[in-house]
């Protein structure tokens, strides 16, 4: 008796590891910013101004750090940035989310998914318009004391 060999098992297993393929593929257009000394707040030198990124209102942002070296100052030891610290708002009772670094990671996605409450209870709604955005990546001490090491400014238009 001859059997017979039907090509539709062959086409579903394909067709099912291409939707799996496509599903697991990063599908963000989300702003990529790259960290820079032209945006490095914090060091610039007198008399100068840096300028903010700009960005469209959007649900994310990826902070890129991977060709930046952060030199921290003497007084804190050689540590490394451990925080991103994204706040907005008013200045006093502004919004502030954390995001803890891992060591082994230098791009970051900035959205809800990602940034937990903050200092107040508002959950964080994404890069809103006519909005200035204050991004920081430093050493947060154990006291709870906060140094950044880099800031810069998002402006969503």
């Amino acid at each position: 008796m001859r059997t017979k060999f039907t090509f539709l098992p062959l086409v579903l297993v394909a067709i099912f590891c291409a939707v799996m393929a496509f599903a697991s593929t990063p599908t963000t257009n989300a702003p990529v910013l790259k960290v820079d000394y032209a945006h490095w707040m914090s060091k610039q030198a007198a008399g100068s101004s840096p300028y903010p990124y700009h960005v469209k209102p959007c649900p994310s942002v990826i902070l890129d750090f991977t060709d930046f070296s952060f030199q921290p100052p003497d007084r804190l030891s050689g540590k490394s940035p451990n925080l991103i610290r994204v706040s907005y708002g008013d200045f006093m009772d502004g919004t502030v989310h954390d995001l803890v670094i891992q060591s082994d990671k230098k791009r970051y996605e900035l959205s809800a998914a990602t940034l937990p409450k903050g200092v107040s209870p508002l959950p964080f709604s994404g890069f809103r318009k006519d909005f200035e955005y204050v991004v920081s990546i430093g050493i947060l001490e154990t006291n709870g004391t906060f140094n950044p090491e880099w800031v810069g400014f998002i402006e969503v238009r």
